[in-house]
């Protein structure tokens, strides 16, 4: 019988082997963006986020559309913003 992975492991093969991924440049970075299955600790929202990361940076949109990955750049990355402009209203 083989060993169940580590919850550790599981965690990590989402970045690893995402279905859809998109690479945009903004903010003087080249983020890589793609869907992850949310941790077990944060499922208050629903069972994915998207995660943009680039080499030191990384982001985690809970809200966002099913169609993604057919936004244009722009549109995409603002979606980063959307937390941050709800806390300035």
């Amino acid at each position: 019988m083989s060993e169940s992975p580590k919850r550790h492991d599981r965690f990590l093969d989402d970045f690893i082997v995402p279905a859809k991924v998109r690479f945009l440049e903004a903010d003087g970075h080249r983020w890589r963006v793609h869907e992850v299955t949310a941790p077990e600790f944060d499922r208050r929202r629903g069972g994915t986020h998207l995660l943009f990361y680039a080499e030191t940076i990384m982001r985690r949109v809970r809200d966002f559309p099913a169609n993604w990955d057919e936004l244009s750049d722009a549109e995409l990355y603002a979606l980063t913003d959307q937390k941050r402009d709800r806390d300035r209203a």
